[in-house]
């Protein structure tokens, strides 16, 4: 019994040491951290929440040698894409802007030591301070990303120092100059100013990035400064080796600093200028080489003798004026012409001309026989269609005349008219020797012979005029217009492909990045 009450004793003694332990340690925990937190807390309170010296987020903080100091840097992630067509280029940045508010230094605040060596806030707290006005002058859309949550943090140095920094994209505008499109260089810039600070109250300065206490930078990468390109020697804009550009690629980046005069005074302007040259081998495949294809193959019909190559130039015009058509839908409306478009034209050019070639040559090349048949026609018609109306003298003879002559016609349409008119003349011979035998005629009815054989005679004159040159008439004309075509046209177009490379030379990549 005695044994029992002795373990039972010890067991109670070991419980309650073991729930003595239990609770001093709790005690220690419960006490170091809200020691922490409460420091914190002390400090916001003492700053933000002192009745005795509230603070004001409307008033901008105040400098004693002038204007508050903006620094400014930027980390550029992503850059692209880049439109022609609504002349804007996208960039996804980490901007990080730097000043010094003295109402929110908790160096001297009295707190115990140590202090923390920065505090960090989200989003929040930026209803409950001041910060800079900063928007970018030359965008036309942008956004914060908030995923999974707005990325957007604060950081506060005991000595007043704030740090701001976010997570954006930006769509900014862009003049492109296309005169030398596709082979063009286009210079973009940024602009960043405050929207309601003079350069009196506000100035913005580039500045080099802290690495050390920004973690915007980090990728996948072991080195931590390994995604970086340093710009003129200085971390005031970086960018990641991760870009990439589909048509373009990135020359040079430089950064200054302008002042901006207004109406409603100086502002202090941060300016950023991008180079972009173009890559031109997508285009040179594209467009250029289709459209050289094109015109050599307008020239195949120099070469074959058929009604083929008529067809040819057509479907090469046509295909060529789809292939412009395609290039100019994708590009903006602009007043000038670009280098692409000397070129098309050119091409179309030289397919129209082998188009009109062909034309020329297949009129020439027709046969004389083909030719004549419309005007023998006319000109029976309009021997048949002569008529005389003699005033005095017996009408009769003159009707027996006439009447003959279109007997004769229709006896010998089927000969060529040289000889009908040739028996005419015979007849008008036949007729002045009849009259000079017999009795004398009146003078009005010899005057309407000679009107109407006269004018006999200017027809058989006019149809020896009208004959076509030999040239004309024999095929060997047209072999010769196809013979110099098959030289001219390919060494014409020779020239003008060295003049046109000789000024529109493109820019290779010479990029510092």
């Amino acid at each position: 019994m005695l044994t029992r009450l002795l373990l039972l004793g010890a067991l109670v003694t070991i419980s309650l040491n073991t729930v003595g332990v239990g609770m001093a340690t709790t005690s220690k925990i419960d006490t170091t951290i809200p020691r922490s937190s409460n420091k914190q807390q002390q400090i916001l309170t003492s700053l933000l929440h002192n009745d005795s010296k509230p603070y004001d987020k409307r008033l901008r903080p105040q400098s004693a040698d002038g204007p508050l100091y903006i620094n400014v840097s930027m980390h550029i992630k992503h850059l692209g894409p880049i439109s022609e067509y609504l002349m804007t280029f996208d960039m996804t940045i980490y901007l990080r802007q730097y000043w010094i508010d003295d109402r929110l230094r908790y160096d001297n605040l009295g707190i115990a030591q140590p202090l923390p060596k920065w505090l960090t806030f989200n989003d929040d707290i930026e209803n409950e301070i001041w910060t800079p006005d900063s928007f970018f002058h030359s965008e036309t859309n942008s956004r914060i990303h908030n995923v999974p949550s707005r990325n957007l943090y604060f950081k506060l140095y005991p000595d007043g120092r704030m740090y701001m920094s976010f997570h954006a994209t930006v769509t900014n505008s862009c003049d492109f100059d296309l005169q030398m499109y596709p082979m063009d260089v286009q210079t973009c810039q940024i602009r960043i100013v405050s929207y309601g600070y003079t350069m009196e109250e506000v100035s913005y300065r580039w500045t080099e990035s802290e690495v050390d206490d920004d973690h915007d930078h980090a990728d996948d990468d072991d080195n931590e400064d390994a995604d970086f390109y340093i710009v003129n020697d200085k971390r005031a804009i970086t960018l990641s080796k991760y870009i990439t550009l589909s048509n373009f690629y990135l020359i040079d980046v430089k950064y200054d600093t302008r002042v901006r005069k207004l109406t409603t005074g100086k502002w202090h302007t941060l300016l950023g200028t991008f180079t972009f040259g173009r890559n031109t081998l997508y285009f040179i495949i594209a467009t250029y080489v289709p459209s050289t294809l094109l015109v050599i193959l307008s020239w195949i019909g120099f070469w074959i003798g058929s009604n083929i190559r008529g067809s040819i130039s057509i479907t090469s015009v046509l295909t060529l004026t789809a292939l412009i058509n395609t290039t100019n839908n994708n590009m903006p409306t602009v007043s000038y012409m670009k280098a692409i478009d000397v070129y098309y034209i050119c091409c179309f050019i030289f397919i129209f001309a082998s188009l009109m070639e062909y034309t020329a040559v297949s009129f020439i090349s027709q046969t004389p026989e083909k030719k004549q048949i419309p005007k023998k026609q006319n000109d029976d018609d309009n021997i048949s269609s002569v008529r005389v109306d003699v005033e005095n003298g017996p009408k009769s003879e003159v009707v027996n005349s006439v009447g003959q002559i279109r007997t004769s016609e229709l006896s010998t349409r089927s000969q060529p008219i040289d000889n009908n008119v040739s028996s005419i003349v015979e007849h008008r011979q036949s007729l002045e020797t009849t009259s000079s035998a017999g009795d004398s005629k009146p003078v009005g009815e010899r005057s309407a012979y000679e009107q109407l054989l006269n004018l006999f005679h200017r027809l058989h004159n006019w149809i020896k005029r009208k004959k076509p040159r030999k040239c004309a008439l024999e095929t060997s004309c047209a072999t010769k217009i196809d013979n110099i075509s098959r030289v001219v046209f390919p060494v014409a177009f020779l020239l003008f492909s060295i003049v046109y490379w000789a000024i529109y030379t493109p820019k290779f990549n010479d990029s510092k990045f």
